[in-house]
């Protein structure tokens, strides 16, 4: 939450949306107040009361509801993802999305796909298979090591779909 400059009216402003005990609060630098709840019911209650009342604030997505990320190689570009989706729907997979990798310059499309699946308890299942569409490697995709910097609020570590703060130019 941003712009916090008096403390207690922040709080009496929470306690209409939640009890005391089931949030803290951490002070950071330039009038900003990390909350931090104790349930995930707490943090969606409260994220739609900062945005029905337009609170300057920022939030991180749920770990509980990030896709599982995997990338599917050496498939030909010409699969359309509709297939991939289907062959993966059959062995009990739950696929949010499926799109194809293409190159940073050209935009010509590459071998690898980008496979996000549904929060559930057989996605590692996902790397026992050997093939779909009659190839395939499975692999984790790699880590990125720079910081996310969102170009709206020109602040690290957070996307749009998490930002409520205003343009900065």
């Amino acid at each position: 939450m941003y712009g916090v400059t008096n403390y207690q009216d922040m709080v009496s402003y929470l306690t209409v949306t939640l009890e005391e005990e089931q949030y803290y609060c951490k002070a950071l630098s330039d009038e900003m107040i990390k909350i931090n709840v104790s349930t995930s019911d707490y943090y969606r209650r409260l994220i739609k009361q900062f945005q029905a009342e337009n609170v300057v604030h920022h939030t991180y997505q749920p770990p509980r509801e990030r896709a599982y990320r995997v990338v599917l190689r050496h498939l030909h570009h010409f699969i359309h993802p509709d297939v991939i989706k289907s062959e993966l729907k059959s062995m009990g997979h739950i696929v949010r999305n499926v799109f194809n990798i293409r190159h940073r310059l050209t935009k010509a499309p590459l071998p690898p796909y980008f496979v996000d699946l549904e929060p559930c308890d057989n996605n590692k299942n996902i790397f026992d298979l050997h093939f779909l569409c009659n190839m395939i490697t499975v692999e984790a995709p790699r880590k990125e090591n720079s910081i996310v910097e969102f170009t709206r609020c020109q602040s690290y570590g957070h996307t749009k779909t998490y930002c409520a703060r205003p343009f900065v130019c």
